[in-house]
């Protein structure tokens, strides 16, 4: 009885070979469409840091005080000055990107972990 249990067990254990190549397809793809994620996201952010870089330049003032000065109450949107909208609106679209950016990378990163551990189990099922 206790060799039967422990061959269940073991069966159990072992993926079959076509289930584990249909993991590892499965997380080659997803690790596919991470990277292309990511690398949007790159561009998005590269992007949204030069709109805030430039409209600071242009305007002499920056999105984060801008952004502070919202959240401490001293400024409303609705007061503020064409220029000044130019460079809070680019600071919002920058900081969006930049966590757009941050989860992507974080995602890839994921990705890519269960791509490794699919392909160990595909090697192992494949032994």
């Amino acid at each position: 009885m206790e060799v039967i249990k422990k061959f269940f067990d073991e069966e159990k254990a072992i993926k079959s070979v076509k289930q584990a190549q249909e993991d590892l397809n499965a997380a080659k793809e997803e690790a596919r469409k991470a990277e292309e994620s990511y690398i949007d996201a790159i561009d998005s952010s590269t992007e949204a840091q030069k709109k805030l870089e430039e409209a600071e330049k242009r305007t002499g003032q920056t999105g984060a005080d801008l952004f502070k000065q919202v959240q401490d109450g001293t400024l409303d949107y609705a007061n503020m000055t064409d220029a000044q909208k130019e460079v809070y609106k680019a600071y919002l679209q920058n900081e969006d990107a930049q966590r757009e950016l941050k989860e992507t990378t974080e995602a890839l990163a994921k990705a890519k972990q269960e791509e490794t551990k699919a392909s160990f189990e595909n090697d192992l099922a494949l032994a």
